[in-house]
């Protein structure tokens, strides 16, 4: 895809160049390049700015910027403050696109909630970071998202204490679906989790 990535931001449409940009910030968070991760989801936040949600297909590539930037705000604990909040103000501006996606396309609903907790519980309120992983959990079984399930067991399982019995309960289901759709980063993930315990 890098190859491609000039001409994704000169050519394509809009849509498209947050889908597959988008992509390509998750993939290189995913390899451990978090400053090419951060750069290319920086660009393509950019656009989300300007951008009204008229296609259904922009969901993942939204979610994508908001996992870059809410993965790196979570890790940025030994950063300069400053950074610190040019992470949290980019992972708040993906999870407000996602709430105004999720508002036209009800679906989006479970990554909207996802993400809310998320920055719920990386300002320092874990109720409402709960409350809000069990929205994402109900919208993901309502629409019948199981991805986002997942991702939504996945966060009220890590963010438990490890002797808290709930905990192993979520990370398992969350692997088994997983495990049903294929997703090998997000088992790997799960089961490091499993492993603390």
């Amino acid at each position: 895809m890098e190859p491609e990535v000039p001409w994704f931001e000169t050519s394509a449409g809009t849509s498209e160049r947050i889908m597959g940009v988008g992509s390509l910030a998750l993939a290189y968070l995913r390899m451990g390049d978090t400053a090419r991760a951060l750069e290319t989801a920086a660009r393509t936040l950019e656009t989300l700015h300007t951008l009204k949600p008229v296609a259904y297909w922009l969901q993942s590539g939204i979610a994508s910027i908001a996992e870059v930037y809410f993965t790196l705000w979570e890790q940025a604990s030994a950063l300069p403050a400053a950074e610190q909040e040019v992470l949290a103000q980019g992972a708040k501006a993906a999870r407000r696109s996602l709430d105004t996606f999720s508002q036209t396309f009800p679906f989006a609903q479970a990554s909207a909630w996802l993400y809310r907790g998320s920055e719920a519980w990386l300002s320092g309120h874990p109720d409402e970071a709960r409350h809000a992983w069990n929205e994402a959990l109900a919208a993901a079984q309502r629409f019948s998202t199981p991805f986002e399930e997942g991702q939504a067991h996945f966060e009220l399982g890590r963010h438990l204490a490890v002797q808290d019995a709930a905990r192993r309960s979520h990370l398992l289901r969350a692997r088994e679906l997983f495990s049903v759709l294929g997703a090998a980063g997000e088992i790997s993930r799960v089961q490091r989790e499993l492993d603390r315990a």
